[in-house]
């Protein structure tokens, strides 16, 4: 499951995107017990996070593991971006990203 944060415009349009690209589960950090998690307000306040079983990346490493659950061309694109260098650059664009939201 993806769970980013429901405070951020930025990252409800990202969620509305990959829901528009395949059955992916995700949801709004508020709409769960994040608690049950063992996630904070902060933990998804600074990033997304993909949670699978006793998996658990955050950040951009959230993103590619919720692009390659989507299958097909998302999937390569996932896969694609966990490769170096692209992991190392995805992270820093990720970062970015995370800083800036509440600009874009």
């Amino acid at each position: 499951m993806l769970i980013f944060d429901s405070d951020c415009a930025f990252c409800q349009r990202c969620a509305s995107w990959l829901r528009a690209r395949g059955d992916l589960p995700i949801a709004a950090a508020k709409e769960l017990d994040i608690g049950t998690l063992g996630l904070t307000d902060v933990d998804t306040h600074a990033a997304a996070w993909w949670i699978s079983g006793d998996e658990r990346y955050s950040g951009h490493l959230a993103i590619v593991h919720a692009l390659r659950s989507l299958k097909g061309r998302w999937g390569v694109v996932g896969a694609i971006l966990a490769l170096p260098p692209l992991a190392a650059a995805s992270g820093v664009v990720y970062r970015w990203i995370a800083d800036n939201r509440g600009k874009l």
